[in-house]
């Protein structure tokens, strides 16, 4: 269904580029560079929104379809047990990019991992909370670190490494923050899962501004949109960042 979408929209935008260049008597092609950068803004708009749904849940993974998927998730699956992770689920999210979610509980630490796979491309996040509402996420994926987030939601985008590489990562910046005075709390799985769904309704939420396409694609060809991918040490010394727990009165 997304390749026929995707096809339909090519094929609309060629036959517009194509109506557009015998009216005003332009090459095709100089009118199919300026059609292009306005549908594909567009789209990313109309797919934030459908992403964004309020009836965006958690579902089953379907039976058929995602066996491959499926595969290489339960491959990986036997790299985090080997660092003391235990699976806790698996669902389904119907958004513009499906995405297949393995999670993952760490048997000692309070800290999740979910593992996607999103088709055509795999992440990882590596998730703990703190106790002040601060929350560090660890993220294989460069994308997740090309939007503003906001001053307690830390996050570190670890690429190129290894399971246990990551995971390293990952402990070293709890204890960084740690050090800073501010202690991991141990969270749920429901609450977890609540949790989960409400960032990522927040984060399209956020992206309901015509203008955040704009936005988005500033940020990804700037040096403002990769201000995460180092460790939350450097992050802090380099002021990106402040750590500190709320006085209590």
């Amino acid at each position: 269904m997304k390749y026929q979408a995707y096809f339909v929209t090519c094929l609309l935008t060629a036959m517009l580029a194509w109506f557009g260049s015998v009216l005003l008597g332009v090459p095709f092609w100089a009118v199919l560079g300026l059609v292009m950068p306005g549908l594909a803004l567009a789209q990313m708009y109309a797919a934030n929104r459908f992403n964004g749904r309020a009836s965006l849940e958690c579902e089953p993974v379907p039976l058929t379809g995602y066996e491959m998927r499926l595969d290489r998730l339960e491959v990986a699956r036997l790299d985090f047990d080997q660092l003391g992770f235990q699976k806790t689920d698996e669902f389904y999210l119907r958004m513009a990019c499906d995405v297949v979610t393995f999670v993952h509980q760490h048997t000692h630490e309070p800290l999740y991992l979910c593992d996607y796979h999103f088709g055509q491309m795999v992440g990882v996040d590596l998730i703990t909370y703190f106790e002040d509402d601060i929350t560090l996420t660890t993220t294989t994926m460069q994308s997740g670190g090309t939007v503003p987030r906001q001053p307690k939601s830390l996050l570190q985008v670890i690429q190129h490494r290894s399971p246990a590489e990551v995971f390293a990562y990952h402990q070293h910046a709890v204890d960084f923050i740690k050090g800073r005075g501010v202690r991991p709390v141990y969270v749920p799985y429901l609450t977890f899962k609540e949790r989960f769904m409400q960032s990522i309704r927040e984060f399209f939420r956020r992206t309901r501004n015509p203008l955040w396409s704009v936005k988005f694609i500033y940020w990804h060809f700037t040096r403002r949109g990769k201000i995460y991918m180092k460790p939350i040490q450097e992050q802090y010394l380099a002021g990106t960042i402040r750590i500190f727990k709320t006085a209590v009165s």
